[in-house]
């Protein structure tokens, strides 16, 4: 059973700007949701994919699945995947096709017509395997870094 690990910059993510507030590190900021842009994929994305994130890795995403992983919350034997819309094309302008599979239909052409087009992600979507149940998850999600993790249970987490 995969679940996902949404990283949120939507209208979900709105919700947590409150519980940010109140961190005392971000007493002083102006906390506002935004988009995840190309140029962040390089800090949110894990370092290398293919491979579960070990303790090297300090990317946003990268920092979160070895907490998770480390804390026995879910399956580090299962290498997350991007697999929906647009976080397979965010994988793949930062891994490479080479990395990723894609079917027949994915082309250079296509994929450099789409990534000139989509330079902005409203969520990137990790498939991963829980062991734990959701609510678990986002406790240890909140105990990570409270000044920068928040999270909530839905469907996903």
């Amino acid at each position: 059973m995969k679940n996902e690990i949404i990283i949120e910059s939507g209208a979900a993510a709105q919700s947590l700007v409150p519980k940010l507030e109140q961190h005392p590190y971000n007493k002083s900021r102006k906390l506002f949701v935004g988009k995840i842009t190309d140029s962040d994929l390089e800090t949110t994305l894990p370092t290398r994919y293919g491979v579960f994130p070990g303790s090297d890795d300090h990317t946003y995403v990268g920092r979160l699945l070895y907490f998770l992983g480390s804390q026995k919350l879910i399956d580090v034997s299962y290498v997350p995947k991007f697999l929906l819309g647009s976080s397979r094309l965010a994988a793949l302008k930062v891994y490479g096709r080479d990395a990723i599979w894609t079917d027949k239909m994915e082309t250079d052409d296509i994929i450099h017509m789409a990534s000139g087009k989509k330079q902005e992600f409203g969520d990137i979507d990790v498939d991963v395997k829980f062991v734990a149940d959701k609510k678990t998850i986002v406790t240890a999600i909140i105990s990570l870094v409270s000044s920068t993790y928040a999270a909530i249970v839905s469907s996903e987490v």
